[in-house]
């Protein structure tokens, strides 16, 4: 079988650039799902790790609908991502700690997850069949320096 590769906007046969066909990324991936998920049908669900360029809100539902959860970042100016969770600030401001997150769960679909998590700066999540429940990872720095 054979993949598909996107590679941005297509050019027209005049030589210039068409207008950017938003879902030609989308249903490039969804096409080639379907010829991995119809040769190996061994598991009912899977994973797709994306990245921003690729997700969206639509891509996320439509291969939740083919048995796939999404996992990836997001462009903060996909349609139908919550405005609530966007950080406009562009780095971190020292009184909010290293990994603090901020997370929204849609209506319409229960699984997909929304967030938005500090590192140096934002970074922004889109996943779909997520539990959010609470829990706590223990970090152990072998310290050698100060630690800022």
């Amino acid at each position: 079988s054979r993949f598909e590769i996107y590679a941005g906007k297509r050019s027209s046969s005049d030589g210039g650039a068409s207008a950017f066909d938003h879902k030609t990324g989308a249903a490039a991936v969804v096409r080639n799902l379907k010829i991995v998920l119809d040769s190996n049908a061994r598991h009912a669900w899977h994973l797709v790790v994306v990245d921003r360029f690729y997700s969206s809100i639509l891509l996320a539902i439509e291969l939740l609908a083919m048995g796939v959860y999404v996992i990836g970042t997001i462009m903060i100016d996909r349609l139908g991502l919550d405005q609530n969770i966007v950080e406009k600030r562009k780095s971190r401001p020292a009184f909010i700690p290293r990994g603090t997150f901020t997370f929204s769960r849609s209506v319409a679909v229960p699984s997909m997850v929304a967030l938005h998590w500090w590192d140096r700066k934002p970074v922004h999540y889109l996943c779909t069949g997520s539990a959010m429940t609470a829990s706590t990872i223990d970090r152990n720095v072998k310290q050698v320096g100060p630690i800022t």
